[in-house]
């Protein structure tokens, strides 16, 4: 049976997120895991022009970069599900969780 499992890396930006991820999917790969990194939603979003200074509220930016990681999350889920590998770990650059301390109830 196919085995897939999560996890989320969270902190601050800058806080070298990105080369813990690389040495993660290097030694985890050695072991026999298929390691599939799902990339940073906010990052991806300013790369594309969305930044935060942009929207009326900032709570909207955190509700796109939060709806954007859940899709990337879906995706890469789904891609996993799909591969020939019985071991896949996903890696994600932050997470879902991590949009909540910028946000309030609705």
């Amino acid at each position: 049976m196919k085995r897939i499992v999560k996890i989320a890396l969270a902190g601050e930006p800058s806080a070298e997120k990105a080369e813990a991820l690389r040495r993660l999917q290097g030694a985890l790969s050695k072991t026999g895991y298929t390691v599939l990194l799902v990339p940073d939603a906010a990052q991806t979003l300013l790369r594309g022009g969305c930044a935060p200074a942009r929207f009326k509220k900032s709570a909207d930016f955190y509700t796109s970069k939060m709806c954007m990681q859940i899709a990337l999350e879906r995706a890469f889920e789904d891609a996993a599900r799909k591969t020939a590998e019985d071991k896949t770990l996903i890696v994600c650059d932050g997470g879902v969780m991590d949009n909540r301390a910028h946000m309030t109830r609705r």
